[in-house]
C-alpha cells in the first residue's frame, strides 16, 4: 500500500481499537442505554413510523452491541480482573434484558400504542404480540449472553486452578 494510505489505514484502525478498548462498563452501559431508550414508547412508535428512524435504531443495536462485545473480548486479556469484570457486565446486560422482557410479557395492558393498529394487520392482539416480543427478548435474545456467561465462568474457574495448582 502506498504510504499515506497505509497511514491513513493504521489511524482508523487504531482509532477503532481505542473505542473498542475504552472501557467495559462504558461498553456495557451503552449497550443497555441503547437497549432501553429504544425500548421507550415513544422511540418504538417512532422507528415503526419511520423507516430512517428503523434503521437507525437497528444500526444501534448493531454497533453497540459490537462495542459491548469487543470490550468484553479485549478485557478477558487481563490475567487478574479481566473475566470477573467481563462476567459483571454480561450479568449487567442479561438483568436488563431480562427485566424488559418480564415487563412486556407480563404486563397487563399494550405499552406501545402503536402496536394497537398494527399488530391486528398482522391478525394478532397486540397484548399478545407485546408479550411475545418480550418472551422472544427474555429467552433466545439472552441466549448469547448465557453462553457468554458459561464460557467466561469456564475460563476463570481454569485460571483459578492454574493459580492455585501453580
Amino acid at each position: 500500500l502506498p504510504a499515506r494510505l497505509s497511514a491513513r489505514l493504521h489511524r482508523a484502525t487504531a482509532r477503532l481499537q481505542a473505542l473498542a478498548t475504552g472501557g467495559l462498563g462504558t461498553a456495557t452501559a451503552a449497550h443497555v442505554g441503547v437497549m432501553l431508550a429504544w425500548h421507550l414508547p415513544v422511540a418504538t412508535t417512532a422507528a415503526l413510523q419511520n423507516e430512517a428512524v428503523h434503521w437507525v435504531m437497528h444500526a444501534s443495536f448493531l454497533l453497540a452491541g459490537l462495542w459491548f462485545w469487543a470490550a468484553l473480548l479485549h478485557r478477558i486479556r487481563e490475567p487478574e480482573t479481566g473475566v470477573g469484570a467481563a462476567l459483571v457486565a454480561i450479568i449487567a446486560v442479561m438483568m436488563a434484558m431480562g427485566f424488559l422482557g418480564a415487563l412486556l410479557t407480563f404486563s397487563r395492558r399494550v405499552l406501545y400504542a402503536v402496536y394497537g393498529w398494527r399488530a391486528p394487520e398482522l391478525g394478532l392482539d397486540p397484548l399478545v404480540d407485546q408479550q411475545l416480543a418480550g418472551l422472544v427478548m427474555w429467552v433466545p435474545a439472552c441466549l448469547p449472553y448465557i453462553v457468554g456467561g458459561l464460557v467466561l465462568a469456564r475460563l476463570w474457574l481454569r485460571r483459578a486452578e492454574r493459580r492455585a495448582t501453580g
